[in-house]
């Protein structure tokens, strides 16, 4: 870990009147307040009303299988003030947002990848390349920090969501056994702070005869990075063509 130790001997001190603190002082604010891990997360995806109805459970399940997300930034649009002599000052005018992306990992059927074409094509009618009406195409997504025991601890809800591109997938045999994934980047209007909705989860006591296992109920982290569930196959999003 690339701690600034140096910044907190010379300005770290406890009271933070600016006098330094010591090593023993800088340990203890880490395990008095500990530290937020890249690894430990969760997305939450609202689809539009079109895609609950063709899957009510996608965008649930898809929260196990979010290997990377991209928490969104926050930016003040300015312009320059010129009716002054001398250096000129930015005035700010509102906030912009960039997208995000978030890299999902494919079963077999690549279901998550057609999940998503799926939304753009509730976004933009691929038969007669018209768009659709902007409130049936956009959902929602809120994104939580974890705690060490799975409770949330920061999260932020992206408003008028929708996917704005869905990356190419490559395939080789080079790669092995290297499983697919497809990365999503996703358009929203703004985001806002959310309250945290899940609390810490027990922590099951070491079984006797192996000490070194732990379980944590009922998320468990992977070796992937990210919080998994079982993903079931029966939940396969249905051709709405096929009907016809």
């Amino acid at each position: 870990m690339a701690w600034n130790l140096d910044f907190w001997f010379r300005w770290g001190g406890s009271q933070g009147l600016g006098h330094g603190g010591d090593l023993n002082s800088f340990m203890a604010s880490i395990a008095k307040r500990g530290y937020a891990k890249k690894s430990r997360y969760r997305v939450s995806i609202t689809p539009p009303v079109a895609l609950q109805k063709l899957a009510p459970q996608a965008g649930r399940l898809f929260e196990g299988r979010c290997e990377a997300v991209t928490f969104p930034g926050q930016n003040i649009r300015s312009v320059p003030d010129t009716l002054r002599y001398g250096p000129e000052r930015e005035h700010a005018q509102g906030f912009t947002y960039g997208p995000i992306s978030a890299t999902f990992i494919c079963d077999e059927a690549l279901r998550e990848r057609i999940f998503f074409q799926w939304w753009q094509q509730v976004t933009v009618n691929k038969d007669t390349w018209e768009p659709r009406y902007y409130d049936s195409a956009v959902g929602h997504m809120k994104i939580f920090q974890l705690g060490l025991q799975n409770q949330d601890t920061y999260g932020v809800e992206l408003f008028e969501v929708f996917p704005k591109m869905i990356g190419p997938i490559d395939a080789g045999h080079a790669q092995s056994n290297a499983y697919q994934t497809v990365t999503v980047e996703f358009q929203f209007h703004h985001w806002n702070n959310v309250a945290p909705e899940r609390t810490a989860t027990p922590v099951e006591k070491p079984t006797k005869g192996d000490p070194d296992r732990e379980k944590v109920a009922p998320l468990e982290q992977t070796k992937h990075g990210f919080m998994a569930r079982n993903y079931k196959s029966s939940s396969i999003i249905r051709n709405p063509h096929a009907d016809r």
